[in-house]
């Protein structure tokens, strides 16, 4: 038992050093910012708020709300600008931390399938992966997303199994899944598979509970984007996509039309 411990820890360690080479970047080189203007916003945002407390970006002195919800500058840019200082390059620290979360995650799913020879190339073929690699680069929310989707997919193998309490990984799942919905909305198909085994539970009395304890993280989420929507923009439904680019979302029938198909 012992041994396979050791083994599995030294196998970790060693994934771990080998992603952490392909992804490190150097933060002065990261501060060039070079996705526009996501990458802009994101740290810039994140830098207000860790330095002066505000939500916003500043364009010839005068302050603008971003584009983009502020969950992603606040809870994954924002610790590393407290930790390291407030050189704008460091916005980098966190997209690398998950980076690596994220091989690692892939080779505790690969472990779960195929042990740990399923574990080596479920990691090795996430950091052989190019836009993997090209993510860890620059400062977005692919690379925490794609991390965030696979712990999803971990818990939702442990939760096929009877290893561990399925109320504390549906728990973990929810908060997992309304994060990854926080910072990229599209990725609401994260939640979809947990509701359908909510869905599908033998346990009809204990289904309506499930789903509670499963949406609430996401429920808050979203009530705390409305009420931000509301006090920067005026209305819960209005959002930076609004402000800065009126045409087309402030009008649907330019933004959804069967003319486009």
């Amino acid at each position: 038992m012992k041994s396979v411990f050791f083994r599995t820890t030294f196998l970790v360690i060693l994934i771990t050093a080998a992603s952490t080479a392909a992804f490190s970047v150097n933060p002065y080189r990261a501060s060039n910012l070079d996705v526009i203007p996501d990458s802009v916003e994101y740290a810039i945002v994140a830098n207000h708020f860790t330095v002066e407390g505000t939500l916003d970006i500043k364009i010839d002195g005068k302050s603008y709300p971003s584009r983009y919800p502020p969950w992603f500058s606040i809870l994954f840019l924002s610790p590393s600008f407290f930790i390291f200082g407030n050189d704008i390059g460091n916005a980098i620290y966190p997209i690398t931390f998950w980076g690596i979360a994220g091989v690692l995650i892939a080779f505790l799913i690969g472990r779960l399938i195929s042990g740990n020879f399923g574990g080596i190339l479920s990691s090795l073929a996430l950091i052989a992966l190019p836009l993997y690699r090209e993510h860890t680069k620059v400062i977005m929310t692919k690379i925490p997303c794609t991390a965030l989707t696979l712990i999803a997919c971990y818990l939702y193998l442990r939760l096929r199994t009877n290893h561990f309490s399925k109320t504390v990984i549906l728990g973990l799942a929810g908060i997992i899944g309304a994060l990854t919905v926080a910072i990229r909305p599209v990725s609401v198909g994260v939640l979809l598979s947990f509701l359908l085994g909510c869905y599908l539970s033998r346990q009809n009395i204990n289904r309506f509970a499930k789903y509670i304890l499963f949406l609430f993280p996401s429920v808050v989420i979203l009530s705390l984007n409305l009420i931000y929507n509301n006090i920067t923009f005026g209305a819960p439904f209005r959002n930076g996509y609004n402000f800065w680019c009126s045409v087309p979302f402030d009008y649907s029938s330019l933004c959804f039309s069967t003319n486009y198909l």
